[in-house]
Order: C-alpha cells, then sequence, then structure tokens
C-alpha cells in the first residue's frame, strides 16, 4: 500500500495528461484500490480515465466510429502503427465503460459520466498484436456489457435512456442488430 500511495501521488501530479497511458495507468489505480473495497476512491480513478478517454474519443471521433471499420477504411487510410495506437484508445474506453457500469450498478446514486453515450457508436478493440489469435472473449463480454447497461438504465435509470421502444419487437429487434453487425 505505501507504493501505491507513492504511485498515486505522482500520478495525481498528472492529471492533466491526456495520453492512453495517462488513462491506462488512472485505470490500474482504480483496481488496485478497489481490491480493497474503497469503492469510492477507485470511481474516482475511473472517472479520471473516463474524461482521458474522452478526448482522446473526441480527437479521433471518425476512425473510432463503427462505420469507419465497417467499410473497411481502416486497412486503406491508417498506417499499422495508428491502427494499433487507435486499439489502445478503444480497450481504455471499453474498460472504462466496463468499470464504470460496474460500479453504477451497485451504487446508483451516482451519475454516470459522458463515456455511456458514445456505446453503441464505438467500435469494439481488435487483438492488440495481429500475430496472436484473436478468440473473441473480450468483445463477446463487451457485447454483453452493453446489453447489461441497457438492461439497467430501463430498468433503474431515471428516464431509461433507451433509444427504442422496447415494447416494439422490430425495434429491440433493429437494436440488437447494431450490435451484431460489427
Amino acid at each position: 500500500m505505501a507504493y501505491f500511495s507513492y504511485a498515486t501521488d505522482i500520478l495525481g501530479n498528472q492529471q492533466g495528461g491526456r495520453t492512453v497511458r495517462h488513462a491506462q495507468a488512472m485505470i490500474l489505480a482504480a483496481l488496485y484500490i478497489g481490491q480493497f473495497a474503497h469503492i469510492l476512491e477507485s470511481r474516482s480513478w475511473i472517472n479520471s480515465a473516463c474524461r482521458v478517454v474522452m478526448v482522446l474519443i473526441k480527437a479521433d471521433y471518425n476512425k473510432l466510429h463503427r462505420q469507419f471499420y465497417r467499410f473497411g477504411e481502416d486497412k486503406e487510410v491508417l498506417s499499422a502503427k495508428e491502427r494499433y495506437r487507435l486499439n489502445l484508445v478503444l480497450c481504455a474506453y471499453w474498460t472504462c465503460l466496463q468499470l464504470e457500469s460496474d460500479i453504477l450498478a451497485e451504487l446508483s446514486t451516482l451519475s454516470p459520466s459522458d463515456i455511456t453515450a458514445f456505446q453503441n457508436e464505438m467500435m469494439y478493440p481488435a487483438g492488440v498484436c495481429d500475430y496472436f489469435a484473436v478468440d473473441g472473449q473480450w468483445t463477446e463480454i463487451i457485447w454483453l456489457r452493453v446489453i447489461l447497461n441497457e438492461a439497467h438504465n430501463a430498468l433503474y435509470g431515471a428516464s431509461g435512456n433507451k433509444n427504442f421502444d422496447p415494447s416494439n419487437v422490430k425495434d429491440v429487434t433493429d437494436h440488437a442488430k447494431t450490435h451484431i453487425d460489427i
């Protein structure tokens, strides 16, 4: 815990940082302190990571949107190094979303960050290294997280945060297909 304290002192001086490394360090701090049942402190680090990820998303929004990948533009326009960097942003995004959702499910009085507004638009992360086999489990977990977030919002959210009519089977099917088409 003494090392963690020293590390967070250093990280605390980097609150204005806006790189993937900053987001990853904040996620790591959130995971570590969460192991000691310090949920609100963990939420604070996740919130900071969400802020950094939002800056990164806004800077490269068109390159992170699902439509960009659907038509294969990423292979034509982006270098391998750029695809790798963007994939790290996507991994940080989906990690922040999952961690924040887990905490909000337990402490529903807290408000979500703006990161949840982009979950239907962001591409799912690919394998970080092309030469490793990707088994799909990460994508499946993210896909389930999106569905669980929507179910939680429908049941417990103040306004429901739904962009479809749950009583209309066609609307529900069309909404579900947006996640299958990826």
